[in-house]
């Protein structure tokens, strides 16, 4: 899962059986674990480097067909740059982690005390579509769109009621098909496709994607054609290879990539983590609608946060803390996932942004006032500072 260029490494991996992970369609695979591990490793890195974890990251950035620590080749280059200088210019955090970072340290030197203590940590990950495009052992099914009068109608056995999707796909028929073509509506043919994590976020993916070929296709008809019709199927691509054996490459096509900062302040009394801010970029393909993908990323957030603190419900809405959420452009073109992208960046940003501010490293996940204090206490028992 790596996007860092590695040129000794080992990887071990153990399945345990735990109620504990986030709650998330990717949650099951170690995504948003993985991201935390490799995150947490990276800012350790740069904390003993003593260098900014910006600087190291961008130091140490895998470019296209660098070879991933699984052994896949990078077919496209990771907008890792372009993510990191966006969301350092949103949050400030070059110069917050170096003010930081400068009072920690006379703290150090003198044994004054500082406050307020705070600290500030960022963390990159992506999320592969693949699965979203994996369809099994079982051919997708079709999809069907016929133009009659100008109303072109969409059929399918995957093609779920519901207003929300109704209203992108109409706009995605919109863009892509006839001028002639006023009116778009879809209808569920036959079974329903089915619910197996193969077809996880399919209305988001695969579907638009047909919907939109077939749609593009239909309006390319002479109009004088015997029959106004058109269907479209979605082939899987090759498989790749993996330390000699076949696997499927599709489980890391198509990523989305995330960039997150997370500022923090311990409270001197309680020893809470109190968030200051917030801040997302995202690199997402093509985005159908960005309110809602803003929204999914902003309730993704707050659920991660909630996992990196321990909590076991989501906070109420006066005390959410505000997510800054911004975009920047990509290269791909294809519909991605997105709402795992923050429990893979968000928990070890916050994690990072603790251990700069108590001076100690957090490795681990949650991060409680409880742990703070452990931390802290024999530092007030000698008489020292409290960071």
């Amino acid at each position: 899962m790596s996007i860092y260029r590695l040129g000794l490494v080992q990887l071990r991996a153990r399945a345990i059986g735990t109620s504990r992970p986030p709650a998330g369609a990717f949650a099951g695979f170690g995504l948003a674990q993985g991201f935390f591990a490799i995150e947490s490793h990276a800012a350790r890195l740069a904390a003993e480097l003593r260098i900014s974890p910006l600087d190291w990251r961008l130091g140490n950035a895998a470019t296209k067909r660098d070879r991933l620590p699984i052994g896949t080749a990078l077919k496209k280059p990771v907008p890792l740059a372009a993510l990191l200088e966006t969301i350092s210019a949103q949050s400030g955090f070059g110069r917050k982690w170096a003010a930081y970072e400068l009072l920690r340290r006379k703290a150090d030197e003198s044994g004054e005390p500082v406050s307020p203590v705070r600290g500030i940590g960022v963390a990159f990950a992506w999320q592969g579509a693949g699965l979203l495009y994996h369809t099994g052992d079982n051919p997708l099914p079709p999809v069907t769109a016929r133009v009659k009068d100008g109303a072109l109608t969409v059929h399918g056995t995957h093609i779920k009621e519901g207003e929300a999707r109704f209203a992108l796909w109409e706009e995605l028929v919109r863009d892509t098909a006839s001028p002639a073509i006023n009116t778009a509506t879809f209808e569920q043919t036959g079974d329903d496709w089915g619910d197996d994590p193969s077809t996880l976020s399919e209305d988001m993916t695969l579907l638009p994607a047909l919907i939109e070929d077939a749609a593009r296709g239909v309006s390319r008809l002479p109009p004088d054609a015997a029959e106004q019709k058109m269907t479209a199927r979605y082939q899987r691509g090759e498989a790749a290879g993996w330390a000699g054996k076949p696997c499927d490459e599709n489980a890391l096509a198509y990523p989305a990539f995330c960039a997150a900062v997370v500022e923090v302040e311990i409270d001197a009394v309680e020893f809470k983590p109190l968030i200051r801010g917030i801040w997302l970029c995202v690199e997402a393909g093509r985005i159908l609608s960005l309110q809602d993908v803003s929204d999914t990323l902003a309730i993704s957030g707050i659920a991660a946060l909630a996992w990196a603190q321990g909590k076991h419900e989501a906070p109420n809405i006066k005390d959410m803390p505000h997510i800054d959420i911004d975009f920047i452009p990509g290269d791909n073109d294809r519909f991605t996932g997105i709402d795992e992208l923050p429990f893979s960046a968000i928990p070890a940003a916050f994690a990072s942004a603790v251990s700069q501010a108590v001076g100690v490293r957090f490795d681990h996940l949650p991060v409680r006032p409880s742990d703070i204090w452990e931390v802290l206490r024999p530092r007030e028992e000698n008489g020292e500072d409290a960071r």
